[in-house]
């Protein structure tokens, strides 16, 4: 019998399923965090963890003292578990297709459009009573912008799909991607960011969070993008400089940000979501009723696998 800890729940569909499995012992725990997690991970061969729970090398070292074999994850990056760890101690690691990148890349080009056409001001002001001189307002259309995008994975090839509907330049970076993937695309490669960024009318991100890409987008490379651009990003939070972006909307190098992922969430009432500028949302971009259906279908093909391949071992 393998044991498999859900350690912040999970849709009852995937619960359901798996316990037809007769190889199967499923329990469900709710947001577990530090010692609960490590206690939990003792007990059992699969961990299934979300994005926003530690799996440090602690939560590790007390699977691998158990039964623990891997850890499950549903989601775009896994920058919340501790993998050269997990790779040290012989535990697998599964990512499992969280099944939202079309959500995300909707969010996304919605962003463009809001962004352009200064949505978050319209709403305030007529939710104010407010009524505007049309002949004077700034906005403009998204049709014949270069978008640059950091990462062509799942999300940013989903972006790039829709977005080619926008008659937008696009352009890309991302080394672990192929030309023919770009040239499909229709993105024009580039191999340097900051070169990159100079052509960008709006930047948008969706790349994971590693040490290569935490800080990335910083002031050295904000000062490289044009006057008036905008930047988006739903991909992690650290992956920007939030007191650089803060200034760059200050000085008004940037026209303004949609922003759904923060360095520390929930963000509260921060600067940046605050900011006049700034188009906030609650990192919601992969959450809708679609993506979670999928995601349940994914997980449960994924676990069931895994569970086909420790039983022939």
């Amino acid at each position: 019998m393998l044991r498999i800890i859900f350690a912040d729940g999970a849709d009852r569909e995937v619960i359901e399923a798996l316990q037809e499995n007769a190889h199967l012992s499923i329990e469900t725990a709710r947001a577990l965090e530090s010692q609960a997690l490590q206690a939990a991970a003792f007990r059992c061969e699969m961990l299934v963890t979300r994005s926003w729970q530690s799996v440090d090398r602690g939560v590790l070292e007390a699977g691998r003292k158990g039964a623990l074999r891997v850890v499950a994850q549903a989601s775009a990056g896994l920058d919340n578990i501790d993998r050269s760890a997990a790779r040290e101690m012989g535990l697998e690691i599964l990512q499992i297709d969280p099944g939202n990148a079309v959500s995300v890349a909707e969010l996304t080009i919605f962003s463009m459009i809001a962004l352009l056409r200064n949505a978050r001001a319209h709403w305030r002001r007529s939710e104010a009573g407010g009524w505007p001189e049309r002949e004077k307002v700034p906005d403009r259309e998204l049709r014949g912008r270069s978008v640059g995008l950091v990462g062509l994975g799942r999300v940013g090839t989903a972006v790039a799909s829709r977005a080619a509907a926008f008659d937008l330049r696009l352009l890309g970076i991302d080394p672990y991607v192929d030309e023919e993937h770009f040239t499909r695309l229709g993105v024009v490669r580039h191999e340097d960011l900051q070169e990159m960024l100079s052509e960008c009318d709006i930047l948008s991100l969706h790349c994971p969070l590693t040490d290569e890409t935490r800080g990335m987008i910083d002031a050295s490379m904000l000062s490289r993008m044009p006057v008036g651009s905008f930047l988006i990003n739903t991909a992690r939070g650290p992956i920007v400089d939030s007191a650089a972006l803060r200034n760059a909307l200050d000085e008004g190098r940037l026209e303004g940000a949609a922003i759904d992922v923060y360095p520390r969430e929930p963000p509260g009432r921060s600067e940046v979501v605050m900011h006049e500028k700034v188009l906030p949302t609650p990192h919601i971009a992969g959450h809708t009723r679609d993506s979670h259906h999928r995601r349940g279908v994914e997980m449960t093909q994924a676990i069931l696998a895994w569970v086909e391949r420790e039983l022939q071992r």
